[in-house]
């Protein structure tokens, strides 16, 4: 005798389309603002560039205090100009955060100078359209790779062991060395509420990022994976080149 399968659809999901269109309602924004509960959240930015998550954190949450870190002298000239426009408590740290203290060569990038990071890109990328199409271009070649300089390295264990407060948020967008941060931070994502994390799955850097990675270290935390809430699609493969991940602490029972 065959089973007939059941049908477990109910009412109230009978229409997909209607549910899917539901869910896809949830902006980013909305998503971090139902997890963070404060009214002046501390906010943590590990790659803030010059400034405009610190400019969205602020319109989100008008009292939130900032702890910023940006290697790139030039990008952070613009952040601690934002910074003071914005006002309030926001603090700018020089250092590239990683899991050991020290020195690293860091490349900036001509084409687009929000790329630089620790890892020069990858010239023999697969997956990358602007290496595979324009690799020959001298124009190019000139602006993957433009400057490597020297910056700090620290351990966000080792910059914020002073303060033992809950962090509501920890935003991280380090291209493809988010692994590495997270190792240097055990300690702080114990007491880290949320997380927002960009994880670099192709081969655009010369360093190596995982999905899997980024879970060792947020699930040996007791962090969970609530939402992706941004991702690219590459569009001649159609392979997921980047994600937005979001990770939040389970209340305890």
């Amino acid at each position: 005798m065959v089973n007939e399968p059941r049908n477990l659809k109910t009412e109230q999901y009978a229409d997909f389309e209607a549910r899917n269109s539901q869910a896809a309602k949830w902006s980013e924004n909305e998503v971090l603002q139902s997890l963070v509960s404060s009214r002046d959240p501390w906010i943590v930015d590990v790659g803030a560039y010059t400034g405009t998550s610190a400019v969205r954190f602020r319109q989100l949450w008008p009292d939130c205090e900032l702890d910023c870190f940006e290697p790139n002298p030039v990008a952070r000239d613009e952040l601690i100009a934002t910074s003071r426009q914005l006002g309030g408590k926001i603090n700018v740290y020089p250092f590239a955060l990683c899991n050991e203290e020290g020195t690293s060569t860091f490349v900036i990038q001509g084409i687009n100078p929000g790329l630089s990071g620790l890892s020069p890109r990858n010239l023999n990328s697969r997956d990358s359209i602007d290496v595979t199409t324009r690799a020959s271009d001298p124009n190019f070649q000139a602006a993957v790779n433009r400057q490597e300089i020297t910056v700090e390295t620290r351990r966000l264990d080792q910059v914020l062991q002073r303060d033992d407060r809950s962090i509501d948020l920890l935003k991280i967008d380090v291209q493809s060395h988010e692994s590495d941060v997270l190792a240097g931070a055990g300690e702080t994502l114990h007491r880290t509420r949320n997380v927002i994390v960009e994880i670099s799955l192709y081969d655009f850097y010369q360093h190596e990022s995982s999905f899997l990675a980024v879970e060792e270290h947020t699930a040996s935390a007791g962090l969970r994976l609530w939402a992706i809430t941004a991702h690219s699609r590459n569009p001649r493969s159609g392979r997921t080149d980047w994600v937005n991940a979001v990770y939040w602490r389970p209340p305890v029972n």
